[in-house]
């Protein structure tokens, strides 16, 4: 079978040859820039078959340098995202639950209070209304930096995951 043109092969076999390819670079001393580096692994932790394809690529490469250097970068690429996971999650628990449990409280009280007489109608609905858009807004807020959380802590393990691929030694 002759080989197949470069261009012909699957985006991930693509992915996989410029990783190998930036990690060689590194090997001969050029300087490779992390951002190219970290927008392949990004691609190819996306791509459905990309951590099968650098398995293959990897059981043929003969270069252990090579091996090291991804796994040092997929380390590297990992920890990153995991740091980003802790980063989103860290606002949503320390400052807008308490805004949002604060919010629901005042909700709660304008109504108990509403409802004993002790507040005017239209004063409880205006400030009830304002505490649960608060709470709301807080929910919101929890709800879209949990899922950006969790789509980085869920590319960290990804990432985790191809470090077994590239270790061609079980000492590296």
């Amino acid at each position: 079978m002759p080989p197949v043109p470069p261009m012909s092969q699957p985006p991930s076999f693509r992915i996989v040859d410029a990783l190998i390819a930036l990690a060689a670079r590194d090997g001969l001393g050029e300087t490779v820039d992390w951002h190219e580096v970290e927008a392949a692994i990004a691609a190819l932790v996306l791509d459905p078959v990309g951590p099968s394809n650098l398995r293959r690529r990897m059981a043929k490469l003969n270069d252990p340098e090579v091996a090291r250097t991804l796994n040092d970068w997929f380390l590297r690429a990992a920890a990153d995202r995991g740091a980003d996971a802790r980063e989103a999650a860290r606002p949503a628990d320390t400052l807008l639950a308490p805004i949002q449990n604060v919010g629901l409280g005042a909700a709660a009280t304008a109504a108990v209070l509403t409802a004993a007489g002790t507040l005017g109608l239209g004063a409880g609905v205006l400030i009830g209304l304002g505490a649960l858009l608060a709470a709301g807004s807080a929910s919101l807020g929890r709800y879209l930096l949990a899922d950006r959380a969790n789509r980085a802590q869920a590319d960290a393990d990804a990432i985790r995951r191809c470090i077994e691929s590239v270790k061609k030694d079980p000492r590296s």
